[in-house]
């Protein structure tokens, strides 16, 4: 509005502008690296800060592509524990209040489920004779095992009687003079088993 000292005025047309608005800068994916393979259950994703942006969507998932999981401020995101021998897909997309840039998707596979060992060290030792009617079974500890089926009877293929998370399985009223066969299957939780040999005593 243009003024003189006399009163007089004369108003402008209304004009307008728009202030810049820069999009978040170029980032790169740190770890796991694309297509990385036996990767621990535990693996954290890490990607490369973004200048001018304000915050990261995190796509992750076992379908390709990975859905939308989280919004975090950091470039870095603690999956927790993950499934093991699976193949999962990320996707990070940094983000300001203007716009917003893609990252790849890329992918990863975590270590396969591992085999428990062998069962061994029996006692009763195998071909024990004059053992008592009411022994405890026991073995050695396995590598990777959760739990134990115990399989037990007077058949050379001895049945099925019970499981558990110890290294030991008391029996009791056991008959004299007799001969019996166990053995014992170790097993993981997510899914791999081992079956030790028949032992057996008298």
């Amino acid at each position: 509005v243009a003024k003189s000292n006399c009163g007089q005025s004369t108003t402008g047309a209304v004009w307008s502008f728009t202030t810049i608005c820069p999009s978040p800068g170029s980032f790169s994916y740190t770890s796991p690296s694309n297509g990385a393979t036996n990767q621990a259950r535990d693996v954290d994703l890490d990607w490369g800060d973004s200048s001018g942006a304000t915050s990261y969507d995190v796509y992750f998932g076992t379908t390709n592509p990975p859905p939308l999981l989280t919004n975090t401020a950091s470039s870095l995101y603690d999956l927790g524990t993950l499934n093991y021998g699976a193949t999962y897909y990320w996707q990070i997309v940094a983000k300001n209040s203007c716009s917003n840039i893609s990252g790849l998707i890329w992918s990863f596979t975590t270590i396969p489920c591992p085999t428990p060992g062998t069962p061994s060290s029996p006692s009763p030792s195998s071909g024990a004779t004059g053992v008592l009617t009411n022994p405890t079974l026991s073995w050695g500890v396995t590598s990777n095992t959760d739990s134990y089926d115990v399989y037990f009877g007077t058949a050379s293929d001895p049945p099925y009687v019970g499981n558990t998370t110890s290294t030991s399985y008391p029996l009791s009223s056991l008959n004299t003079n007799s001969t019996y066969y166990w053995k014992i299957v170790a097993k993981s939780n997510c899914g791999q088993s081992t079956t030790g040999a028949v032992w057996s005593f008298t």
